[in-house]
C-alpha cells in the first residue's frame, strides 16, 4: 500500500489523476499487518526497567512518555533542554535520510506538527539528568582514548556524538523487543502509548 501510494502521489502530482485513492484507502492483508496494540502504562514500566542504564532508557522515556518522533528523538538538541525552567523544545528534527557514516549535522528539518515547549516531570527528570552524565561521559572517554567527539549537542547520539539514523535505530528496536520477549511493538507505536496512557505514567 505505501508503495502504491507513493506511486500515485506522483501521478497526481504530474496530474495524470486527481486523487491519490490509496491514501483514503484503509487496508488489511491478513494478521501480519495488523497494527500493534499499544503498551499499557505496566508494560512501558516493564521496558523501562530492562533498558535502564542502556542507550534505549532515554528514547523509549522520550517516545513511550511524551510522544515523540524518532526523527524528534535524534534530532534533539541539549541546547533546547533547560533543567532549570524543567522544560524542553520539540523545535526541530533529524532529516529523513542522514548518509551513512555522517559524522556533523549541520541543518535540521523542521518539524511535522507546531514547535512545542515539554515539561519534564519529576517522573522523568532522572532520566534527563542520566542521561547527560552518560553524554558528559562518552565524550570523555572518546577524547581520553584518542578519538575525536563531534559535539552535535545531540542529546540522543552515537558514543562519539554523530547523529544517529532513524531506519537503523527502528530496525535495532525491533531487535530489542525480540530480546527482551517483551510483545512485538514498533518504535513508532510508543507515540500511541503516551497518548492514551501519559497521565496514568505521569501520576496525574
Amino acid at each position: 500500500k505505501r508503495v502504491l501510494s507513493v506511486a500515485l502521489n506522483h501521478a497526481r502530482k504530474y496530474h495524470f489523476i486527481e486523487t491519490n485513492a490509496a491514501r483514503d484507502t484503509l487496508t488489511k492483508f491478513g494478521k501480519g499487518d495488523k497494527t500493534p496494540d499499544p503498551y499499557t502504562p505496566e508494560q512501558v514500566r516493564a521496558l523501562l526497567e530492562r533498558v535502564a542504564g542502556t542507550e534505549w532508557e532515554m528514547p523509549v522515556v522520550l517516545a513511550g512518555m511524551y510522544g515523540l518522533r524518532m526523527s524528534e528523538i535524534i534530532g534533539l538538541r541539549t541546547t533546547n533542554i533547560d533543567l532549570e525552567k524543567m522544560q524542553f523544545g520539540v523545535v526541530e528534527q533529524m532529516p529523513f535520510k542522514v548518509p551513512p557514516g555522517t559524522k556533523i549535522i549541520t541543518e535540521m528539518a523542521p518539524t511535522k506538527s507546531n514547535d512545542r515547549i515539554l515539561p519534564i516531570t519529576e517522573e522523568a527528570l532522572p532520566y534527563f539528568l542520566r542521561q547527560f552524565d552518560l553524554i558528559a561521559r562518552q565524550k570523555a572517554l572518546t577524547e581520553a582514548g584518542g578519538g575525536v567527539y563531534y559535539d552535535n549537542k545531540l542529546f540522543i547520539a552515537k558514543p562519539d556524538g554523530s547523529p544517529q539514523r532513524r531506519d537503523r535505530m527502528s530496525a535495532n528496536f525491533g531487535q530489542l523487543i525480540r530480546h527482551l520477549e517483551m510483545p512485538h511493538i514498533r518504535f513508532h507505536d510508543l507515540r500511541h502509548t503516551a497518548a492514551t496512557n501519559m497521565h496514568q505514567l505521569t501520576g496525574d
